[in-house]
């Protein structure tokens, strides 16, 4: 009796492990099957379109047509415009278009004016023109003074002998005191005199005794006593 209760238990056991094995097995199977399917919406290498159900697919390949419209929107080199269809390609030559524009507004990337239409190159030119414009009366970036009408020239011309000026009384190495009228000169020359007290007062290396005149070399040389 004994030995009949031990073969009825290995037979149910027997039954329980095997008759699981096609359930597991089938778990594994669904689980890679879900694992591809993602793989293959996102465009990854992973993807095993064998693995995918007829409604996976067509998932798919709509996954990948948004893709690639984005792609080609976005200007990216992956783009395959012959997959766009016709009111995709509108929308993407409209984008190219527009991405044109901004370029040739900012001067920042590639700018094709061929593509542009006569209003919009009206406003690039003058947006260039203000651009060096500004780049002259700053005397910054780059100032092509053929492109300035004449009161421009002068206005140009104005703001650099205020640079220069400002550089001269400040002591800067871009000063350029021949451009300067006498009595600018004169200003220039008692900032540097009151730069050069300063620094010999201060006991700096940069103090130039020969900036200073009799009186107030003594002042300073009695200031620096009572130190």
């Amino acid at each position: 009796m004994k030995r009949f209760f031990m073969q009825l238990f290995v037979t149910v056991l027997a039954a329980g492990v095997f008759s699981g094995a096609p359930a597991l097995a089938s778990q594994k199977k669904a689980s890679a099957s879900n694992e591809s399917f993602k793989n293959c919406l996102d465009g990854m290498y992973e993807c095993n379109p064998k693995a995918l159900s007829d409604v996976q697919r067509r998932a798919v390949a709509d996954a990948a047509r948004d893709r690639n419209f984005r792609d080609c929107v976005s200007g990216f080199s992956t783009c395959r415009p012959k997959e766009l269809n016709p009111s995709e390609q509108r929308l993407v030559e409209r984008s190219d278009r527009d991405q044109n524009l901004q370029n040739c507004l900012n001067a920042i990337g590639e700018c094709d004016k061929a593509q542009l239409s006569r209003e919009q190159r009206e406003i690039v030119d003058e947006a260039e023109h203000i651009d060096n414009l500004k780049g002259c009366l700053s005397n910054v970036g780059e100032c092509d003074a053929t492109k300035l009408s004449s009161w421009e020239r002068l206005a140009v011309t104005a703001a650099r002998q205020n640079y220069n000026l400002q550089h001269c009384l400040e002591g800067l190495g871009a000063c350029d005191s021949g451009s300067l009228s006498v009595q600018e000169r004169q200003d220039a020359s008692r900032a540097a005199r009151m730069r050069s007290l300063q620094d010999c007062l201060s006991g700096s290396k940069q103090c130039d005794p020969g900036q200073l005149n009799q009186g107030i070399q003594l002042k300073a040389a009695a200031e620096k006593l009572h130190e």
